[in-house]
């Protein structure tokens, strides 16, 4: 199987665990610890589990150098906000999901955070697991 189509598939993976996220978020989060405490929260909670599935799903992708580990995450980032792009259009902007949440970090709002640790969870892993 080609690279470009195994690391789509683990993107894939990455955007249900985002879902189920933000759907903790919303259903026991906020209504716990306020809108801006579970943003921070559901923020360093989805960077963690992009790490950690990276580090799971990582080895399936070797070889690996540590250009190709930074174009793995550059072709994730890239995958997710089309993916924004697309919600937003489809949905004629109602759907308001990373794109408007990138400068609202004093909000509590880590969507660039998440974005960062998506960049460098493939260079980060590979580093981890010794496969560069």
């Amino acid at each position: 199987m080609p690279l470009l189509l195994k690391a789509a598939l683990i993107w894939l993976g990455l955007v249900l665990v985002a879902g189920l996220n933000g759907v903790l978020r919303e259903s026991l989060l906020v209504p716990r610890l306020g809108l801006r405490a579970a943003l921070v929260v559901s923020g360093l909670l989805l960077s963690g589990a992009i790490f950690a599935l990276t580090l799971l799903w990582l080895p399936h992708l070797a070889p690996l150098t540590a250009a190709r580990c930074w174009a793995i995450g550059a072709f994730w980032v890239g995958l997710t906000l089309a993916l924004e792009l697309a919600v937003a259009r489809i949905t004629r902007g109602r759907a308001r999901l990373g794109f408007t949440a990138l400068g609202q970090i004093r909000a509590g709002n880590l969507m660039v955070v998440v974005l960062l640790m998506t960049l460098a969870a493939p260079y980060l892993a590979a580093r981890l697991l010794g496969l560069i």
